[in-house]
């Protein structure tokens, strides 16, 4: 039997794990695990121990079980279970040890080190905020807010990025309350009257390098600005540094555009005395990060002179 990874997708997302295991905690297949430490959702499962956020397959093959075997073991389960739950879920924290230790392993690896640099991120960056290296192939990005870590974004090095895996994941049931880097930027910029809000945080990084007072959206260009209303209304000007691209684009449209049903747009919902675009040469590159050696000199020429 050939199973394809659409198939595999498919099956994947018409599986609710508790249906097999019940909204409980079953023994990790991926450590020695001796006290239940693997989370089951909804959606996946999550490890509080080993850090590891699996699909029920990966589990099923791991315990031993035959591939063929698995596939047709989770077909049976199709569209059973209880529903997914609304709104978040009450997770124990995320412990800021695990997120320190992803830190050292990213410091003690200069190959991955490197990729970060020629992306534009500065190493001293990796130490402030805390960013990290996991699984031999996967940057974590921790969103850290009042001092506890929210959730962690991960981001797999696009050398190890496989056929039709998701390049972001972080973990499930967790919500963002802030834009990204919270706290760095409010002890950094918290009296500043402007902001630039990106796409991603690796462009984030990029522009507070550059010393520009810069967030990103935990989710990009599907996270609306008034999904953070409590810290933009602190700025009288907010300036979307979105991505050359459709997507950006149309983000840009949607904040500017009053809604048909409210005749508000974003500007107005936010209470910013200015809410406007930075676009660039597409020639620059898609995104910040690529277009930053000619975007940077240009923004501060528009910006700060």
């Amino acid at each position: 039997m050939s199973v394809s990874k659409r198939e595999i997708a498919f099956i994947l997302r018409n599986v609710n794990p508790q249906a097999i295991w019940g909204p409980d905690k079953i023994l990790c297949p991926f450590h020695d695990d001796h006290s239940p430490s693997l989370h089951v959702y909804p959606d996946g499962l999550y490890c509080f121990t080993c850090g590891r956020q699996v699909t029920a397959l990966q589990v099923l093959t791991e315990g031993g079980v035959p591939f063929k075997k698995a596939i047709e073991f989770l077909k049976s389960y199709m569209g059973k279970g209880p529903a997914r739950p609304r709104g978040p879920v009450n997770l124990e924290p995320i412990p800021v040890e695990r997120v320190r230790n992803w830190t050292e392993t990213l410091l003690g690896n200069e190959e991955a080190l490197r990729y970060l640099v020629d992306r534009g991120v500065p190493p001293g960056a990796v130490d402030v905020l805390s960013l990290g290296w996991t699984e031999g192939r996967t940057y974590s990005i921790p969103h850290v807010v009042n001092g506890v870590v929210e959730n962690v974004k991960f981001r797999i090095h696009p050398e190890f990025l496989m056929d039709d895996e998701a390049k972001y994941t972080c973990y499930p049931h967790r919500p963002f309350t802030q834009p990204y880097p919270y706290d760095f930027f409010m002890a950094e910029w918290g009296d500043s009257e402007r902001v630039f809000v990106t796409e991603g945080e690796f462009d984030a990084i990029v522009l507070l390098d550059a010393d520009f007072p810069a967030v990103a959206l935990p989710s990009g260009v599907t996270h609306k600005l008034s999904k953070f209303v409590n810290f933009f209304t602190k700025f009288k000007e907010v300036f979307l540094v979105f991505d050359m691209d459709d997507a950006g684009s149309r983000a840009v449209e949607r904040a500017l555009r009053p809604h048909a049903r409210t005749g508000l747009s974003e500007k107005d919902l936010i209470h910013v005395d200015r809410l406007e675009s930075v676009a660039w040469n597409p020639a620059w590159g898609k995104d910040v990060t690529d277009a930053r050696r000619k975007l940077v000199p240009y923004m501060r020429q528009r910006y700060v002179a």
